[in-house]
């Protein structure tokens, strides 16, 4: 092995030790309100913040630059999906969810699956949730009641017009577009979690350079991350 080789080998060896000390858990401010960054040791990220009142997510890539690391947001997170195969379900069925009604959709305006297929609201399951609502708005407790002022109503749709592979689901709500390719084309009940952000509190991460020591990371806003455990 030649000089230049040797050299080589030593630099990203050393690398890939410094970025595996990088890799962890931080954490700025407390557990009830701040920010948190998780460092994969794939090179992956997620960073979240979080007030009394909402929640937000963003997600991208880093790598280590000397004593700097640089993150590069790829996506905002608007929406997670979970894939089940349900033998209870007759036709494919959708669950539209989120954490609170500031998170979720105004409204769904169609959803569609493989672009063709259309999806039809379970108007017997939302009158459920409704007469749930008001009993609850009637006779139930105070927490309760301000729960539910804050709680965002499951939207149930189903889809008897597919080929029994679901390939693609899209959803049309407030006059946006997203699109979930299923990982598991036999599954036939699926739960989409809203995570929209309306308070403007999703941060883009475009080649930002944050401040590494073995203990903390300094963003470009001076805000200290501490390293720990989540």
């Amino acid at each position: 092995m030649s000089r230049i080789s040797i050299l080589y080998l030593f630099a990203f060896l050393l690398l890939a030790k410094q970025a595996a000390a990088q890799a962890g858990f931080y954490r700025a401010g407390s557990k009830d309100e701040g920010e948190t960054l998780e460092l994969r040791s794939n090179g992956t990220f997620t960073y979240h913040v979080f007030t009394p009142y909402a929640k937000s997510s963003s997600e991208g890539k880093w790598q280590t630059k000397g004593d700097k690391i640089v993150l590069h947001g790829d996506k905002q997170v608007q929406f997670k999906v979970m894939e089940r195969l349900n033998p209870d379900v007759a036709d494919l069925q959708i669950i539209f969810e989120a954490p609170d009604v500031e998170q979720g959709a105004r409204q769904i305006e169609k959803v569609l699956l493989n672009e063709k297929g259309k999806f039809y609201k379970n108007n017997d399951r939302a009158l459920q949730y409704l007469e749930e609502r008001s009993r609850l708005n009637a006779s139930g407790t105070q927490f309760q009641r301000d729960s539910i002022r804050t709680a965002y109503v499951p939207q149930h749709y189903i889809c008897s017009d597919y080929d029994g592979e679901a390939k693609k689901i899209s959803v049309f709500f407030d006059k946006k577009v997203i699109h979930h390719l299923v990982q598991n084309p036999s599954a036939n009940d699926f739960l989409l979690v809203f995570l929209l952000d309306p308070n403007g509190l999703t941060r883009y991460f475009d080649q930002e350079e944050w401040t590494w020591t073995k203990k903390e990371l300094l963003s470009p806003q001076n805000t200290v991350f501490k390293k720990g455990k989540k």
